[in-house]
């Protein structure tokens, strides 16, 4: 993923940040699991982020109360033969955060 890639990420997660998280999620740990899905939809929504391949399946920690600065590692598995990708994120006000690091 390229730099510009990983900032147009942090822009439009930072956007779904600030939007809020939805209702819903069927019994599931709703923090993490809602993080995974923030993340997860932006990069459906824009596969270029990823070098065109699909998103599999993404992993984030269930963070409940995060202060300002805590991060946290999403595990991100693309299409069945590209390696996972990890996404550092650091959380800001609110229930925003920045993707401060991809790597592959």
């Amino acid at each position: 993923m390229t730099r510009i890639g990983a900032l147009l990420a942090l822009a439009v997660v930072v956007a779904l940040g600030a939007c809020g998280g939805g209702e819903g999620g069927g019994g599931r740990d709703s923090t993490g699991n809602e993080l995974s899905r923030r993340v997860r939809a932006v990069l459906t929504q824009d596969p270029t982020l990823v070098d065109g391949l699909e998103v599999e399946d993404v992993t984030c920690p269930n963070v409940t109360e995060p202060a300002v600065g805590d991060r946290a590692t999403c595990i991100v598995h693309l299409d069945g033969l590209a390696p996972r990708v990890e996404v550092d994120i650091e959380f800001t006000e609110g229930v925003a955060f920045d993707v401060v690091a991809v790597m592959p």
